[in-house]
């Protein structure tokens, strides 16, 4: 049998072939079997294994070939834990497997690949042990480590990359240590798990040749280097957390334009990449996954990834020169890190905040931090939550907002049940900002000015990402501000709601007497939040509880005094549709007239209030009229939005400034930055003097 009597000869200094190695582990369990069989005092197969440790590379003074006496016998029992240990960091497969029938009575090892243990360098998306250089418009989703080196370039402020749900930490002493001593667990533990036949892929070594390439769960393995040119998809089956492993003996290197896809179309949180040495990732790469690499990592112009990037240098792993590598290179790339797997159910957290009259704080910041990392803002009474928290996590709550300061200044927690309270109260410092200034807050006021709710989680942190990606830069801050302010104007949701209440006024009555308009605020507000109630673009079920609220804010509308005094139902349905595409001041095509006369089925009134109702509707959402309405309504509504007011109501007397602004935008073709009208209206001090200092 050649196994261990030449184990030195084969296996010593070099890698040794899988195949091997597993007919040397079935020879040794069967040996193993047998004297367990034949109930052979537990000492005598200690003593093999010490005899046959002593052919192995440990060369330890401990493992004797003498036979074994009753001072032998003590010494290996007290060694016993530290022999294990020695044993998982040192030898190959073949001796964990023997340990393991020793120490368990087992003769089966587990083949079926296993997520790593990430322990805290689960919450970093990038992990490098010299340096991390970012270059260009670099968005990275998590917390950024660099241990024990702290030399971080393009990084805020004044540099261009930008760090989302995260922040970043610098030196061993920092949560960067740690997590770099966790990463060095994961990459062994990754390491160590068994290539199975059929598996190695080292010849060529190449994923994706020819263009596309697809493999199953499992563990994959290279003996030097590995590249891939095309796509690899890895089926999932259906299953997100599906396990993934690749063993590459060097280096990894993507051609331009790969990339990574999972089957499932699912984000593939346990894919592993464990790099001998150094993985760049080719220019445009699309790519998915975790890499850990021995040495450096680089990701080149517009290169991307889902997934973690973690180079770890000099922290003994082996295989590459001491103080080598361990560097992270960054060119116009996006960083996005997974979160690991969830072991136990979720929670919340949340909580409210009250000045020392016990009066709410609407518009404070609070920042999660820890296990997840994530970010929401008070809303008018004060209050906070954040949901689908794991609760095995450990936490630090903290709020801000200009001109207070808050006791206590953060509440910290781990291990907390399904639901956790954590309050605060405020205290005034009376130094005189102004909280528009601050992004959190001047979102939120988007979200209340246009869409009259308080924002979503997802899409706070959205628009105030956006805002935040420009760094220090205060040109392109204030662009940002610009387009955020009109994007909620120009959003789905506002068009749907705020919008098609002006054109309903303007089908159903036209404009108003000796006004350019069609409606006040007064009747605006509680319409548009009548339509709107439960709407939240893109959460689930959205477009049905529009379509609801559309039909019933419809029905109802047709039924008010004011709108049955103007169309009594006595008219034809051929009357009551001309007479609104007149107030409208439409030309309907044909098929438009017809299609909203047939809501009555031939009917020869209007006395359905449900026809009455979807007629009212076609002819408010005619793309004729949507055209014709857009500029004007635009303008209208930053006066509603922003100063809260009519166009013609406090400082203005008249419709002048509202004529003024809509000459301009129409004289610019509809473009809101060349005419300055957003930007005016963000700075102007009517609007700015609404919020508290």
């Amino acid at each position: 049998m050649l196994c261990a009597a030449d184990l030195n000869s084969r296996f010593a200094g070099k890698e040794h072939d899988w195949r091997e190695r597993r007919e040397c582990n079935k020879a040794y369990a069967e040996a193993f079997r047998r004297k367990l069989k034949d109930r052979q005092p537990r000492w005598q197969l200690r003593n093999l294994l010490l005899r046959m440790g002593q052919r192995s590379r440990m060369r330890n003074s401990f493992l004797s070939r003498a036979p074994a006496t009753d001072e032998t016998r003590a010494q290996a029992t007290r060694k016993r834990k530290p022999i294990m240990n020695y044993l998982k960091k040192y030898l190959s497969a073949s001796f964990l497997m023997i340990a393991a029938l020793f120490f368990a009575a087992s003769s089966r090892p587990a083949l079926a690949q296993s997520v790593p243990p990430l322990g805290t360098a689960q919450n970093f998306a990038v992990l490098a042990y010299s340096t991390i250089t970012a270059t260009g418009p670099v968005v990275i989703s998590g917390n950024v480590g660099l241990s024990p080196g702290s030399a971080v370039t393009g990084f805020p402020p004044g540099g261009p990359a930008v760090v989302q749900n995260g922040q970043v930490y610098l030196g061993a002493g920092s949560l960067a240590g740690p997590a770099q001593f966790n990463a060095v667990l994961a990459y062994n533990n990754l390491k160590g798990q068994i290539c199975p036949a059929g598996h190695d892929l080292s010849a060529p070594g190449i994923l994706g040749t020819g263009g596309a390439l697809t493999l199953t769960p499992g563990v994959y393995c290279f003996s030097s280097s590995a590249s891939l040119i095309g796509t690899l998809t890895l089926n999932d089956g259906g299953d997100d957390n599906a396990v993934f492993i690749f063993q590459i003996g060097t280096t990894l290197v993507t051609a331009g334009s790969s990339q990574v896809k999972m089957s499932g179309g699912g984000r593939g949180p346990n894919v592993y990449w464990q790099i001998g040495t150094s993985a760049t990732m080719g220019t445009s790469t699309i790519f998915r996954g975790n890499i850990i690499a021995n040495a450096s990592i680089t990701m080149t112009t517009s290169a991307t990834t889902t997934g973690r990037l973690f180079a770890l240098g000099d922290l003994g792993v082996g295989g590459i020169a001491p103080g080598t590598g361990g560097a992270v290179t960054l060119d116009s790339n996006a960083v996005a890190a997974l979160p690991g797997p969830t072991t136990a159910a979720n929670g919340n957290i949340s909580g409210h905040i009250t000045d020392s009259n016990g009066n709410p704080v609407e518009g404070a910041v609070i920042r999660l931090n820890g296990t997840q990392n994530r970010k929401t803002i008070t809303d008018a009474n004060g209050s906070y939550n954040f949901d689908n928290v794991e609760t095995t996590g450990a936490y630090t709550v903290a709020p801000s907002r200009p001109n207070l300061t808050f006791s206590p200044s953060q509440r910290s927690f781990s291990q907390f049940g399904q639901h956790t309270e954590a309050t605060f109260v405020a205290t005034s410092t009376d130094n005189g900002l102004n909280p528009l200034d601050t992004t959190e807050y001047f979102v939120r006021q988007q979200y209340l000015d246009f869409l009259g709710r308080e924002p979503d989680e997802s899409g706070f942190n959205f628009w105030v990402n956006n805002i935040e990606s420009c760094g220090a830069d205060a040109n392109c801050r204030a662009v940002k501000r610009i387009d955020t302010a009109a994007a909620f104007f120009l959003s789905i949701e506002f068009q749907q709601t705020g919008y098609l209440v002006e054109r309903t006024y303007q089908a159903a009555y036209g404009e108003m007497p000796n006004a350019p308009v069609p409606l006040k605020l007064g009747e605006f507000k509680p319409d548009t939040q009548e339509i709107g109630n439960g709407v939240i673009v893109n959460q689930t079920g959205w477009q049905t509880t529009l379509e609801t609220n559309k039909q019933a804010f419809m029905t109802e509308f047709v039924q008010r005094a004011r709108f049955t005094s103007v169309y009594p139902t006595t008219l034809s349905p051929i009357e009551f549709v001309d007479r609104m595409f007149m107030n409208a001041g439409v030309t309907p095509s044909d098929s438009d007239r017809m299609a909203a006369v047939n809501e009555f089925g031939g009917a020869p009134t209007i006395g359905d209030a449900t026809a009455r109702g979807q007629a009212l509707r076609d002819v408010a959402e005619n793309s004729t009229l949507q055209q014709q309405e857009f500029d004007r309504a635009f303008v209208l509504m930053e006066y509603f939005g922003y100063l809260r007011r009519d166009a013609n109501s406090g400082p203005d007397t008249d419709f002048s400034g509202y004529n003024f602004w809509l000459t301009k935008l129409d004289s610019f073709n509809g473009n809101y930055a060349n005419a300055e009208m957003v930007k005016a209206f963000l700075v102007a001090g009517e609007y700015r003097g609404r919020f508290p200092k």
